[in-house]
């Protein structure tokens, strides 16, 4: 018989449950429900889910599997549908446009505590997320405020003349690194720096579908839109990590121009770029230790709002006289345009919400 000291087992564990509650309103106006109104709030409870929790080592197990975390997802759903011409004229046109308007919060946690983090993998990346009672997830991410310029530009502790480490290493801070705010005040960078910042969760999406339908001919078009959403860009912090790594290790290295990274005024000085947004990323000897392109930071924390056209289609459909002498009942031709464009250009009011 063997023992599993991976997991300890839960004998407690409950199965995932899901409960979900709606009011929906539905309106048909004018003449032939030329205008339809449909209305749906409502309120979805997701209890039981399963989470991995790390034991310490003198628990002699690893994991616990725990299903103690409650989350509620919230909202509202707005559909309208208007009919542009009556049903008797030969050119119809539909135009449907949806919105919703969505929040989801923790209701519950292990233990009954406030506030915990959980490690969310995503593509490879671990990610201390933060769980709050009535609250949305943030991840924990170090607050970047650009690039110190100079070793010279460092706090320096006044305790012991030293400039601002990285945890308890003795790796100190020079020119060229990422300049993260000390939010405790210790000089030290560390796990207790980092602040919830952003939501990956949209609090609004929606979109427009145009239906335009004549003599067979049918042109259908759709637009989709996602607001108020942070995304890690974990692409750029990809690239950008590879140029400190073992170059001739086989990974591909995309062009650096367009960055703007801190570069020194001569070889080996650590005077260099003022106002760079990124840290150097040829500092190939500390980069294992100072990860200075962690996905984990406000850096690569961009506003995850969009439009974009998702969809073109333009189809016929033959005349049934002119394909049943083929044994057809029914022929289509179509062809289809899809991501045809996305746009980013987002006005003020949809920026992300972490402090500037």
């Amino acid at each position: 018989m063997f023992i599993d000291l991976d997991r300890v087992p839960n004998t407690n564990f409950l199965p995932y449950t899901k409960t979900s509650t709606n009011f929906g309103v539905e309106l048909g106006l004018f003449d032939q429900n030329r205008v339809e109104i449909n209305y749906d709030t409502y309120y979805e409870t997701n209890d039981n889910e399963p989470q991995i929790i790390p034991l310490p080592n003198t628990s002699g197990f690893r994991n616990l599997a725990s299903n103690e975390v409650s989350t509620a997802k919230y909202g509202h759903e707005l559909t309208l549908t208007v009919r542009v011409f009556k049903s008797e004229n030969p050119v119809q046109w539909t135009l449907i446009g949806t919105g919703a308007l969505n929040r989801r919060v923790v209701t519950r946690l292990p233990g009954g505590v406030r506030e915990y983090i959980f490690n969310v993998t995503d593509n490879g990346t671990s990610i201390p997320v933060v769980y709050r009672i009535g609250r949305d997830l943030s991840p924990l991410l170090y607050y970047n405020r650009g690039v110190y310029a100079s070793s010279a530009d460092v706090p320096v502790n006044p305790a012991t003349g030293l400039r601002q480490q990285l945890g308890n290493q003795s790796f100190y801070f020079q020119g060229g690194d990422p300049k993260w705010v000390d939010v405790n005040g210790d000089y030290v960078i560390d796990d207790r720096d980092m602040l919830p910042l952003g939501n990956p969760f949209p609090r609004a999406t929606g979109g427009i579908v145009s239906n335009v339908q004549w003599n067979g001919f049918m042109l259908i078009t759709q637009v989709n839109y996602t607001l108020v959403r942070d995304v890690l860009n974990a692409a750029s912090a990809s690239d950008l990590a590879n140029f400190s790594n073992n170059i001739f290790g086989g990974t591909a290295l995309p062009p650096i121009e367009n960055y703007n990274y801190w570069k020194p005024d001569a070889v080996g000085s650590y005077n260099g770029t003022v106002g760079a947004v990124y840290p150097n990323p040829f500092d190939f000897r500390r980069a294992g230790v100072l990860q200075p392109f962690r996905t984990n930071q406000s850096l690569f924390l961009e506003d995850g709002s969009y439009w974009k056209i998702g969809q073109i289609t333009l189809s016929y459909n033959f005349q049934k006289e002119l394909i049943k002498r083929f044994g057809m009942s029914q022929a289509r031709l179509a062809l289809t345009a899809a991501n045809v464009y996305i746009s980013r250009d987002i006005p003020a009011l949809t920026q992300s919400w972490f402090p500037h």
